[in-house]
């Protein structure tokens, strides 16, 4: 059986607590079947004493890592992103509009920009995708070419947006 998509990935978050699971804390992830859907528990070292572990079609114990301080969250500044959009939305170069592109999705996200529609002319083929988004604020609608970024690319812009954002 392919199991990806199927198993939630692990949340760190004890399904019995709610409490967030610490660096180097032990836990059990189980795993049930409900109304043939897989659900996924991640549940505390201490929690899981109480627990019965034959209810579980299978279970394992796993340590949390340590936060990976690359990966910690960073917040998302509207106003920044805001003034990178109006001096990015008219540039022509690569990437320039690959950055964006990306702070536009920033904007959608933070709901700066609300995103109305994706484009894309049915008579060319391989055509651009668009993306109509509305500044409700300023009352104006902009037209963001998705630019199809290469892996390269999307690393080059998330390195550029982590460096603006700190």
């Amino acid at each position: 059986m392919e199991w990806e998509g199927k198993v939630a990935a692990t949340r760190f978050v004890c399904a019995r607590s709610g409490r967030m699971m610490e660096p180097g804390e032990t836990f059990y992830s189980a795993l049930e079947l409900h109304d043939g859907v897989f659900e996924r528990r991640d549940i505390s070292g201490q929690a899981w004493t109480a627990e019965d572990p034959a209810k579980y079609l299978s279970w394992w114990k796993r340590t949390a890592p340590a936060a990976d301080p690359r990966k910690a969250a960073k917040a998302l500044d509207a106003n920044l992103l805001k003034q990178l959009f109006r001096d990015l939305k008219e540039k022509q170069e690569r990437p320039e509009r690959c950055f964006c592109y990306v702070v536009a999705l920033g904007l959608a996200r933070l709901r700066a920009l609300h995103l109305v529609e994706v484009m894309r002319d049915a008579n060319v083929p391989n055509a651009p995708a668009y993306l109509m988004f509305e500044d409700r604020a300023q009352g104006v609608v902009h037209r963001v070419r998705d630019p199809g970024m290469t892996a390269q690319e999307e690393e080059g812009v998330t390195a550029q947006l982590l460096k603006v954002l700190e």
